[in-house]
Parts: structure tokens; sequence; C-alpha cells
């Protein structure tokens, strides 16, 4: 029960209210799978320990970031557009009648997903969308719910072992994580679509789509340049 309770906290579970059931993926099947085919250059990397352990935890974080890649871009996206726009507000009522619309529309886009979502993948989802927004789990709760609601939480959580303020680390336990997110921004891996299904997540799918073209033809000016 303590279990159910601490992960209705993942991210849009927090800002809508929603409860899920949970289905553990301790142990992922993944057959058929070589890392190593023709073509695939993989980038260096330092692997301490078994190899063997090592392939292991990468194709099962690739199997899980696969999943939850798209979800995590658009939950994203949302969040920086709501962030931005909560930056350049002065007032307290707007900003509380803008919450108030920001929970509505999460609560439309993701909250049938969120009921079925498992405790794993809400950690890599939790984990992309800190790598892209850089706002932990407390940090929206505290921002679309209260300091209040997210103290308690937090106590919660810390009393089943769970962190709200865990953050994503690149360089250190995140490495392989990073490392898969690299190859898909590369196109060496494919991930599972996830389209909006609500008029503000198709907007703002519509719009990140746009940013990342020009990103990605920016950085081919770059090089070209050189």
């Amino acid at each position: 029960m303590m279990k159910r309770i601490v992960y209705i906290l993942t991210i849009f579970i927090s800002i809508a209210g929603f409860s899920q059931n949970i289905n553990l993926e301790a142990k992922v099947p993944v057959v058929g799978e070589d890392i190593s085919t023709s073509g695939y250059i993989l980038n260096d990397v330092l692997i301490q320990g078994d190899n063997s352990e090592y392939l292991k935890n990468y194709r099962t974080t690739r199997y899980f970031v696969r999943r939850v890649y798209a979800y995590s871009q658009l939950a994203s996206a949302m969040l920086n557009e709501y962030q931005d726009s909560l930056a350049h507000m002065t007032s307290k009522r707007a900003k509380r009648k803008y919450l108030n619309q920001a929970n509505k529309e999460l609560k439309e886009e993701f909250g049938e997903e969120i009921k079925n979502m498992s405790i794993t993948r809400g950690v890599y989802l939790n984990k992309l969308i800190f790598r892209e927004t850089g706002l932990t789990t407390y940090d929206i709760i505290k921002d679309y719910r209260g300091g209040g609601k997210a103290f308690f939480l937090q106590s919660l959580c810390r009393l089943n072992g769970q962190n709200l303020k865990i953050a994503y680390s690149p360089e250190g336990e995140d490495i392989v994580m990073e490392r898969v997110v690299r190859e898909i921004e590369q196109g060496k891996i494919k991930t599972l679509p996830r389209s909006a299904v609500t008029q503000k997540g198709k907007n703002v799918q519509k719009n990140n789509k746009k940013k990342n073209r020009r990103k990605k033809k920016g950085k081919r000016s770059e090089v070209a340049a050189r």
C-alpha cells in the first residue's frame, strides 16, 4: 500500500491527483537484440566490471527509454511552456488561474496513461523530464501544488526509501541512460511514438518539432562551416 501511495507522486499523478495500478518491471526479457550489429558503432565509454553486466544494463535501459522517450519530450515541452509563461506573470491571481488551467490540460493529456504506468517507467520518465527541464519531481509538485504539499509527499517518500528530489546524473549513475538518449538523438535508436491527444498537446508537440528541426539544422550548418 505504501508503494502505491509513494508512486502516486510521480509527476503528473502529483499534479492531477490520480491513482495508478502498479506493475513492477524489474526484469525485462529482451530477446534477439544485438548492439554490435554491422554498421553500428557505439561511442567510446569506460566500462568497469563484467562486460556482460554492462550489456544487460544497456539493453534494459534502452528498453525503458525507448518506451517513455516520446512521452517525456511532450511532457517536458508542455512544462517548459508553462514555466516560461509563469516567469512573465507578476499577479498571484493570474498565476493561480494559469496553474489551474495547466493542471487541467496535463490531466486531460496524460491522465489515462499515468493510471497504468509502472513504477520503473515512472522513474525513467521523471529522469528524462529532469534532463529536459531541470526540474525534479519535488520542484514540479512545489510549483503546481504548493510547498506544503511537496514537503508532505517528500516525507512520505523518504519513509519508503524514495526521493522526489533525485536528479539526472549523465556522468554518474545515469551514464548508460545518457548514452541511450544520445543514440536516440543521433537517429541510431528508434523510439515508440506518442502522439498528443489534446489540442494543447498537439500545438506544443508541433512547436517542439519545429524547434528540434531548427536545432538540427543549426548543428549541420556548424559542422559544414568547419
